[in-house]
């Protein structure tokens, strides 16, 4: 497990540092039997990392035959690479390895692309649930294959899916059909926590946040109602009332002094 002290000066001077260090030490946490990790590049002299290489383990698709047919894989390598806005910018994802799946760009200067709908995970989810997330891309668990927007970062492999592979039985989504349903995260032994699940949000939906609690209802709108008077303590019996006086009449009597000459005597 890496280790850090927050308190040394590069996380003063770089507070976007204490984040990707904390990122760091969460990915650390992933215990899976098909997800494991290098670090392909560092920054700053604590050498935290700005890119890593995923590594899945698991039966994916690679590529097809002459006949449309699968071609099938089992290691399958990811760059993540965090940009200098994350969070606000989300992480840059590209697939070193040959991957066949419509949101995942199979050819070109852009190929190995992943579009996970994933711009906004480093506000929302952490580094540990986007592995997770490419994990269930790459398991044909996830995909975005409809020709509607956000629309499939690869027509070809989307066609092939719709035409070809959801008629054939080979995947799909509607029906739970996936290329593999290997545990992405090993399975806890008795009282151990709960591992921290993968998000929820398909292909083509923004990744819902965290649940909040439900609004109260709104009461229906009613009159205002006079408040009522408020009751004043009674005068004690044996104290007189003290005589009031009144404005009008104090002014008459300040004037009154006024107008008083002191004759000097003889």
């Amino acid at each position: 497990m890496p280790q850090y002290d927050f308190n040394d000066p590069v996380f003063r001077m770089n507070l976007k540092y204490k984040r990707w260090a904390r990122e760091h030490i969460q990915l650390a946490s992933l215990e899976s039997d098909v997800i494991d990790w290098n670090i392909a590049q560092t920054v700053s002299p604590l050498r935290i990392p700005s890119v890593y290489h995923i590594h899945y383990h698991f039966k994916s698709i690679v590529g097809i035959d002459e006949n449309q047919n699968p071609v099938y894989g089992d290691h399958h390598i990811l760059e993540l690479s965090i940009p200098e806005q994350y969070p606000l910018e989300g992480c840059k994802l590209r697939m070193l390895t040959d991957v066949w799946h419509p949101n995942i760009k199979s050819d070109s200067n852009y190929k190995g692309r992943v579009c996970g709908n994933t711009s906004s995970f480093g506000l929302t989810y952490d580094l540990y649930q986007l592995v997770l997330r490419v994990g269930e891309i790459l398991q044909y668990k996830n995909y975005h294959a409809i020709h509607v927007p956000p629309y499939p970062e690869d027509s070809k492999v989307a066609n092939w899916v719709i035409d070809f592979a959801e008629p054939q039985g080979i995947v799909d989504k509607a029906r739970e059909i996936a290329i593999d349903d290997t545990p992405l995260v090993r399975v806890p032994t008795t009282g151990a926590a709960p591992p921290k699940p993968a998000p929820t949000a398909t292909i083509g939906m923004r990744p819902a946040p965290s649940p909040e609690p439900a609004a109260r209802p709104v009461p229906p709108m009613q009159e205002p109602q006079p408040e009522p008077e408020k009751a004043t303590a009674p005068t004690p019996p044996d104290e007189p009332e003290a005589p009031k006086i009144k404005i009008g009449a104090l002014r008459q009597t300040v004037e009154q002094k006024q107008k008083i000459t002191i004759t000097p005597k003889d």
